[in-house]
């Protein structure tokens, strides 16, 4: 298969896996807010933040510093390094995942007396479990996701997750209003995370073979600590705005200001990732070209680049304007109402960091993941600094601006952080669609 129809093939699958089950997930998350409340669908939002918060903190950056070099090896077909890679992924995920797991789950009498949480201890302790088996099941899915990807099957990842995704929402989606619980929504989650390691692990073995013979790949990890450390740093500052942020709003508003915070935050992530992921294939793709074919990289990732903009400039405004309709219609116009000032700011702040989705995503193809690490840390920083500011010293729903505020301070600095890494020529270029 030539080089264009494999990328074509690739963003097509890589789009689909976030236009279905996004949808569903939107969905979800309403019908949460309106069949439990503001309260207890924000302590749920709580705990999956530290969940979130672990997953950063727990791979060590690992898993996107050996994609591009499994991809390597697989194109290479160096068995050796690639059955060492694979182990590396298999083993900090797993464990990762499992000492999240066991360390909230002990921790739950704690987190409840801290928090003045809405339910009884001993709900809370089998939804924390629950959500516990969940999370590591789906560290190992990421990892066996992470092989499929490295050998360039997107295909099989979307036709693995899409399906299940819509069919796991439609399913919370019918049984929640007759069961409207947090035990439902943790115990259908860890079922279809069950049901998701599973299946991805099936294609896994039959595309990779190799994955039942991973070694440990201790010699391999010299390697990828100078590549990783630059994505761990990066998913240390991600920390902010990935649990840090709802955490933050859970100590200065209770538990019920959670949800409108997090309705705008979710609406930007879901916009983000249907973007990052029509390009994301470009890593193991543009990493096995080899430094030889810089210049054909180049033309690839400026009409890449051109493409993703023009649909953030859609997808955000769409957000904007529609969003608290769509809200409203689903968890109920008071909510929706609620929601606006959050919805149209991260729209405002998403289209600002929509710029950096290629750069970012070329930069770790080539091995450059510095700066990975820089747009990350400015894009946490200008989003969580102004909701610290806004939570000691504004109460209400001003604190729903803080996107705003910083999407004010992201747009003048990114100039600077992409010359850094490509030069004042490339910055021009990838600034021209702006």
């Amino acid at each position: 298969m030539s080089l264009t129809s494999t990328i074509v093939r690739n963003t097509a699958w890589s789009a689909l896996a976030v236009v279905a089950t996004p949808v569903l997930a939107f969905l979800f998350g309403g019908l949460t807010l309106r069949y439990l409340g503001l309260e207890i669908a924000g302590y749920g939002l709580a705990v999956s933040a530290i969940y979130s918060i672990a997953a950063r903190f727990g791979t060590l950056g690992l898993g996107q510093a050996v994609l591009p070099r499994l991809a390597a090896a697989l194109t290479a077909r160096d068995e050796h390094q690639a059955r060492g890679l694979i182990g590396i992924l298999l083993l900090v995920f797993t464990a990762s995942g499992i000492a999240a797991a066991t360390g909230f789950f002990l921790l739950t009498p704690v987190f409840n007396s801290r928090t003045d949480a809405p339910v009884a201890t001993s709900t809370a302790a089998i939804y924390i479990g629950l959500c516990g088996f969940a999370h590591t099941l789906g560290q190992v899915n990421l990892a066996l996701a992470t092989v499929l990807r490295a050998a360039n099957r997107y295909d099989l990842v979307t036709a693995a997750t899409t399906p299940l995704a819509f069919a796991t929402g439609l399913t919370a989606c019918t049984i929640l209003p007759f069961y409207p619980s947090l035990l439902t929504m943790a115990t259908i989650s860890a079922s279809a995370a069950l049901l998701g390691v599973l299946i991805v692990g099936r294609l896994a073995i039959r595309t990779v073979p190799l994955v039942l013979r991973p070694l440990p790949g201790i010699g391999e990890i010299p390697g990828l600590i100078g590549y990783a450390k630059w994505l761990l740093g990066g998913n240390l500052l991600a920390v902010l705005t990935n649990g840090a942020d709802e955490l933050l709003i859970v100590g200065s508003g209770g538990f019920a200001a959670v949800p409108v915070w997090a309705i705008g935050k979710r609406l930007w992530i879901t916009v983000h990732t249907f973007l990052a992921q029509h390009v994301e294939h470009l890593v193991p793709l543009l990493g096995g070209l080899g430094l030889d074919e810089s210049a054909r990289i180049g033309r690839i990732a400026h009409l890449m680049h051109w493409y993703v903009m023009m649909a953030a400039a859609g997808a955000f405004t769409f957000m904007a304007w529609s969003g608290p309709a769509i809200v409203g219609l689903i968890a109920g116009n008071e909510i929706g109402q609620a929601s606006q000032q959050a919805i149209r700011s991260f729209a405002v702040f998403g289209l600002c960091f929509a710029i950096v989705i290629v750069p970012v995503t070329v930069g770790l193809a080539r091995g450059r993941p510095r700066l990975s690490l820089h747009v990350i840390g400015l894009q946490q920083l200008t989003l969580f600094l102004p909701l610290w500011l806004f939570s000691r010293s504004i109460a209400g729903p001003s604190i729903y601006l803080a996107p705003l505020y910083g999407a004010a301070c992201l747009l003048p600095l990114l100039p600077f952080v992409i010359s850094g890494s490509y030069g004042s020529q490339d910055r021009v270029a990838w600034l021209k669609p702006v």
